[in-house]
Parts: structure tokens; C-alpha cells; sequence
């Protein structure tokens, strides 16, 4: 029982350090001392406490309690993120399924990128990892790119939904989303009103059911010359539909790292799939692409992380740069699996 209290001591006592590290940001993955405690505290609990006080610690403080596995070859996770991974290789996959959803910026998507057969097949193939993409970027007067990109994934397979072209000056773009359609449903999409403009391009949003499962995606791009001001428009956006969707997402490319978000990071709960420390840009130096949703409603969260284009690809800098200036990023969630649609 000492042991206990006096590991909670010192646990409080990271969180309060962390919490003054970040007075006047709010973030659930925020970085320093409570980064450590939420991926690393586990294995401390583990070493200094026996079985029944390492249980009931990790509960009253909000972990997931570490269950040891009883075959002996496998590894025990030391960390939440270890443990979510073990989770997901124990899946009854007749009833619960991971869908893995990228958002992607494909730098000045247009018809220049679609003849360059490389780009193409590279394309083709980070697509075909994820069950859906939410791309930006797509620069094309003609919109014959985007539809190129389908019927090369094969059009009976993959759906797309598409935004209207946006923006203030003669080069506009349009957000789109390309899905499975064994996995997913459409119901609707829109693009967000903007009465006062103050966006250059307003988010597209797009509800889906996968299984028995609804959820939405606000798809965005800020504008890189304004961002400070287009950042804090994210949280109107977020709260004009979070009352109308239990299960929100907004992802893009925000231009701007957590440590930027500002007015978003004061909705309650509300936390993003890509931690500061990340990077999302082709070039590994800068934290541009995220994920935002609310961690108390989102229940199916399981992960999220960057798609690293050069080793997943095996491609080289230059290469990874033809294709993009950023990686995607993704979130995995776990839903509950429709046995009734059939894979096409």
C-alpha cells in the first residue's frame, strides 16, 4: 500500500510539472514529463508494485493495466502504445475490424503529376494500404486527375467523393475522399458555409457508415500565408458540426503543429492522432498534417501515426518529393464488423 501511494505521489507530481510546462496550452499528448508518464509510467508500475496494486493503481490513475501473456515466447508490453498493438493481433476478427484512414496533401495533384507513371504507381500503392484517403490539393481545372487516380485503383473497388474547386485567386483547389466500397457507405457531404469568409478554401465534409458505425470528416487545408488566423477558425468549424455528429473528425493540412492550435486545444476533450514531436513533412522537419477528435466520444480510436512514404516505399528522398511534400497521416479505428456486406 506504501509502494502505492508512493507511486502516485510521484505520478501527480510529473502531471503537475507537465501542467505548468504547459499553462497556457491544454493537450492530452502534450510533451515533456507527460509524454513519459502516459507511454513509459506502465513499466514503472509494473517493476515497483505487486500484481494487485499494480491493477488497481493503473486504474485510479486512468492506464490500461498491462495483462501478462501466458505464452511464454511472447513479449510483454511495456507501454499503452504496446499494449494497443498486442490488442490488435488478439482481434476475434468476426467481430471487431481495424479501418485505417489516411489524410493526404498530394502536392499540386493535376494532370503534370498523372503522367509521370512513377509518381502514379507510387500513388497507387499508398492508397491501396488504407481504406480511405482524405486527400488536398487537387489542382486541376480540367478534374480529370482525380478520376484518373480512381480508374487506375479500379473504379470496382474504390469510390470517390469530391468538393467543389475553392479559393480567392485564379488557383483553386478541391478536396476529395477516396474509399473502399466494401468498407463504407457514404451518406452525405457538404462544404462548410464560411458566412464570413474566412477561410481561402472552406473544410468539405463527408459522413459514412462503415459496419455499425457513423462517423465524419471535416477535410481541410489552411492557407500557409494566414494560418495564424485560419488555426483559430478550426474550433468554430469543429463545434458548429460536433453538435451534429457524435463521432467528428477533422484532418488536413493544417500547417501548424500542436503546440500552434490554440483556440481548438480549449474544446473539452478534444486531442489529435499526431503528437508535436512528429514530423509530417516529406523532409522530416516540420509537423503540418493531423488528426483532431474528441478522446471521451471516440471510443473506437486505436491509433495514429505517419505514413513514412520512403520506407513503406523503399524510395529515396527525391523520389518520396516527386510524389509529395508531405506524408500522410493516419488513424486506425476499431469498429464493430458487418458480417452482412461482402468484399467486392
Amino acid at each position: 500500500m506504501k509502494r502505492r501511494i508512493i507511486a502516485i505521489i510521484f505520478i501527480l507530481s510529473l502531471c503537475i510539472v507537465s501542467c505548468t510546462e504547459n499553462n497556457t496550452k491544454i493537450s492530452v499528448y502534450s510533451e515533456g514529463y507527460l509524454t513519459t508518464v502516459y507511454d513509459l509510467m506502465p513499466r514503472l508500475l509494473k517493476r515497483v508494485l505487486n500484481e494487485e496494486e499494480f491493477v488497481n493503481t493503473c486504474y485510479s490513475l486512468g492506464f490500461v493495466p498491462i495483462n501478462e501473456n501466458t505464452n511464454s515466447d511472447s513479449q510483454t508490453p511495456t507501454s499503452l502504445p504496446e499494449y494497443l498493438e498486442s490488442q490488435r493481433k488478439n482481434l476475434n476478427h468476426s467481430d471487431k475490424e481495424i479501418i485505417k484512414i489516411a489524410s493526404f496533401n498530394i502536392q499540386v495533384f493535376g494532370r503534370s503529376k498523372v503522367k509521370k507513371e512513377d509518381v502514379m504507381k507510387n500513388l497507387i500503392e499508398i492508397i491501396q494500404d488504407f481504406d480511405m484517403v482524405a486527400i488536398q490539393e487537387i489542382r486541376d481545372k480540367t478534374g480529370q486527375a482525380i478520376q484518373i487516380l480512381v480508374d487506375q485503383l479500379g473504379r470496382e473497388k474504390w469510390n470517390l467523393a469530391i468538393g467543389p474547386s475553392l479559393g480567392r485567386t485564379i488557383s483553386k483547389e478541391q478536396y476529395a475522399f477516396i474509399y473502399r466500397k466494401d468498407k463504407f457507405d457514404l451518406q452525405f457531404c457538404e462544404s462548410w458555409p464560411d458566412p464570413e469568409d474566412l477561410l481561402h478554401r472552406e473544410p468539405y465534409l463527408c459522413t459514412f457508415e462503415s459496419g455499425q458505425f457513423e462517423f465524419t470528416i471535416i477535410n481541410i487545408h489552411t492557407d500557409p500565408d494566414i494560418v495564424e488566423q485560419e488555426i483559430n477558425v478550426l474550433d468554430d468549424i469543429y463545434n458548429y458540426y460536433s453538435s451534429k455528429h457524435e463521432h467528428l473528425l477533422l484532418m488536413g493540412d493544417l500547417n501548424a503543429g500542436p503546440v500552434d492550435f490554440d483556440d481548438i486545444t480549449r474544446i473539452q476533450n478534444v486531442a489529435w492522432a499526431i503528437p508535436q514531436s512528429s514530423r509530417t513533412n516529406t523532409r522530416g522537419t516540420k509537423n503540418y498534417d493531423n488528426i483532431i477528435y474528441n478522446y471521451k466520444l471516440l471510443d473506437e480510436f486505436s491509433s495514429g501515426y505517419v505514413y513514412d512514404m520512403q520506407k513503406e516505399l523503399g524510395i529515396s528522398e527525391r523520389n518520396a518529393l516527386r510524389i509529395s511534400d508531405h506524408n500522410p497521416v493516419v488513424i486506425e479505428l476499431l469498429i464493430t464488423a458487418d458480417d452482412s456486406r461482402i468484399a467486392l
